[in-house]
């Protein structure tokens, strides 16, 4: 995925109920901050990650356009795409294909 024209990694984690990102990508220009406060995540092993805030990023996918809702959080050094994201964009995941179907556009992700 691209924001404001810089690549960024993204964990596909399905596991996780909510998307989040590292607060280092909340300081690029192009972001939109769209809440503040301090609530926590448990991760799965049990750790507090404390979430400082709520933005909308303007993503890009294979030049696709994509509003991401998504935490905010120091506690993360990977911005991590939870399940609300592929409910968001309507996603389908095929293994076999190596492939997400993201908004009815296909895209690699090998």
């Amino acid at each position: 995925m691209r924001l404001d024209g810089k690549t960024v990694v993204c964990l596909l984690d399905t596991g996780c109920h909510v998307t989040l990102v590292p607060q280092s990508v909340v300081l690029q220009p192009a972001v939109l901050r769209c809440g503040v406060g301090v609530e926590y995540l448990e991760a799965v092993n049990g750790t507090q990650i404390a979430v400082t805030g709520k933005v909308i990023l303007p993503f890009r996918v294979n030049g696709q356009h994509t509003k991401t809702r998504t935490a905010v959080s120091a506690d993360t050094d990977e911005t991590m795409l939870g399940a609300d994201w592929f409910g968001d964009h309507r996603c389908a995941w095929y293994f076999v294909n190596s492939i997400i179907l993201l908004s009815i556009v296909v895209h690699p992700y090998l």
